[in-house]
């Protein structure tokens, strides 16, 4: 179909996840709600963890900075993660990330409540779905020398390990 002097070639690409889906206005609609407001979340969570490593730039030695939340999505379309990992380099301070979901269990997919067991083509996303619900928080952990403390309801074995490791750094 010629439109605007463009040809549009109409394939059937199968190799393409979205290949088979409708375009549903509300679907997309909730979608970009959701992601608006994970995003201004995400940038609420950065801009804190920047002003509080930026208070830590003056003193001396080698600082540490909790960070106890259900974590946050990796959106690389953030410059604040980059500004936070700048800042704890300045800082020379270790972001240690404490996740307070506790032990984890099966995705919610998995649950009686959710229906009807989802398709086995589905299982390894629902998986990573969960991982990648703290991959921000848990990135800005590595990436700053410090680690995450996760899947667990031990939160003062977490909190110890963190104590030792911040006497141990010389």
């Amino acid at each position: 179909l010629p439109i605007y002097g463009v040809t549009m070639l109409q394939q059937q690409d199968t190799t393409n996840p979205m290949y088979g889906t409708v375009d549903d206005p509300y679907v997309n609609a909730r979608a970009s709600e959701v992601y608006f407001s994970a995003r201004t979340r995400n940038r609420q969570t950065l801009e804190v963890l920047e002003r509080a490593l930026n208070g830590l730039a003056n003193a001396r030695g080698r600082k540490s900075l909790i960070l106890v939340s259900e974590g946050f999505i990796y959106d690389p379309n953030l410059d604040e993660f980059k500004r936070v990992s700048n800042a704890s380099r300045r800082a020379n301070a270790a972001i240690y990330f404490v996740n307070a979901q506790g032990l984890e269990g099966m995705p919610p997919e998995f649950g009686a409540e959710f229906g009807p067991a989802i398709p086995s083509q589905d299982v390894g996303f629902a998986f990573t779905s969960n991982l990648e619900r703290a991959a921000g928080s848990e990135n800005l952990a590595d990436e700053s020398g410090g680690f995450v403390v996760r899947n667990t309801n031990d939160l003062d074995s977490g909190i110890e390990r963190i104590a030792k490791e911040t006497r141990v750094y010389y």
